[in-house]
């Protein structure tokens, strides 16, 4: 189980909350189609490859050796000297700029480990080699204005590559964001024997595949609610929002889709990106003893009961368990509103007991539908 909130952001001048409006960073993914007469790709990808390899067994060898740390500066000064004739000055930048930021993150978790902050990881390992068995992975890292995409040709404009000409390269594949690009990874799949170029940047536009019409991202919100969901197995989404409005997706037929999204971290992801292009600021909360606290008398009221119900022992009315935890994660951000924490404003103006949550199943036939629609679709499925 995980949790979520849309929050608001209040304003500095005063307590009305206002949207604080994230620019959405994606990464759009192409194959690419190179010549043979651009095969030299994979010489360039295997001298990226040998760079990061280089730079980085002396960094781990200087860190098992007990040396006086890590000597970031003098390693990336000596190993740009070393490549960057042959791969260009940008592009030996690119790969040890990133060796830099891997190890970075390395030692953030480290520190983080010491406090104590990583309770469910055993090791933190340092940074890998770019190989695959024994063989190195064709891996190209460019800045920004080392590439340019002609969307019309379908090409993209490779530049600055050392001993390497410059190479505009076709491409199959969708760019549905515009923005302001940032930077490119090439990676050879040596399964597939293919080419991807992964395009990471900041959307200001998207593709509406169905109308064909660039849609400026974010967009602006039209309300300023706030709203809880909670994520589960059996109710993918349990959602409250502060207007009152309860609703359960149901997943029995989802728990077959690539095994509940694959990880509970892409599901999340995904939800996080949707939220960020409609103008919502998503925060991920604890989601502890929420499904566990009445949502109208807080701590010290109420139990959970038979298949996923919650009864407030005060009232002695019983609701959805998941919809409670999604109401108490909505006001987490703000405990003296009435938060999990709080006590003055719990449930006031909330219609607990007259709202019936609506309750959506997904069916492969017809997506999502409401509960009422279930039956009526339940044929359509069987015969897919």
């Amino acid at each position: 189980m995980a949790g979520m909130v849309g929050k608001l952001k209040k304003n500095k001048k005063g307590s009305d909350p206002m949207p604080a409006i994230p620019v959405p960073k994606r990464t759009i993914t192409v194959e690419l189609i190179p010549t043979k007469e651009q095969e030299e790709l994979k010489d360039l990808g295997d001298l990226c490859s040998k760079l990061w390899n280089q730079v980085n067994y002396e960094r781990k060898r200087q860190f098992f050796n007990g040396e006086h740390g890590v000597d970031i500066k003098g390693t990336y000064n000596k190993w740009y000297n070393e490549y960057k004739d042959m791969i260009g000055t940008i592009t030996a930048q690119q790969v040890l700029n990133k060796n830099n930021e891997a190890w970075r993150s390395f030692f953030s978790l480290l520190r983080a480990k010491k406090k104590l902050l990583l309770p469910f990881t055993k090791k933190v390992n340092p940074p890998g080699y770019w190989k695959d068995r024994k063989e190195r992975k064709l891996i190209i890292v460019l800045r920004k204005d080392q590439y340019k995409i002609d969307e019309e040709k379908q090409e993209i404009e490779l530049r600055h590559l050392g001993k390497f000409k410059d190479l505009a390269i076709r491409y199959n594949g969708e760019i549905y964001y515009r923005g302001e690009h940032g930077r490119l990874e090439i990676i050879y799949n040596p399964v597939l024997h293919k080419w991807y170029a992964h395009i990471t940047l900041k959307a200001s536009e998207k593709l509406n595949r169905k109308t064909g019409k660039w849609i400026k991202v974010p967009l602006t919100p039209k309300g300023n609610l706030v709203g809880g969901i909670d994520i589960g197995i059996n109710n993918l989404f349990a959602v409250y929002v502060s207007d009152g409005t309860q609703m359960l997706i149901k997943t029995r037929v989802l728990k077959s889709i690539s095994y509940y999204f694959m990880k509970l971290i892409s599901m999340k992801q995904k939800l996080k990106n949707v939220a960020e292009e409609y103008g919502i600021t998503v925060e991920f909360v604890n989601e502890s003893y929420t499904s566990t606290t009445c949502p109208i008398h807080g701590k010290g009221c109420g139990e959970r009961v038979y298949r996923g119900l919650f009864k407030c022992t005060t009232s002695n009315k019983v609701y959805n368990a998941d919809l409670v935890g999604a109401f108490n994660m909505s006001i987490i951000p703000s405990p003296n509103d009435g938060g999990v924490e709080g006590t003055t404003t719990r449930g006031i103006g909330i219609s607990w007991g007259k709202t019936t949550p609506l309750v959506y199943m997904w069916t492969r036939g017809s997506g999502l539908v409401a509960s009422y629609d279930s039956m009526r679709v339940k044929r359509m499925d069987q015969n897919l």
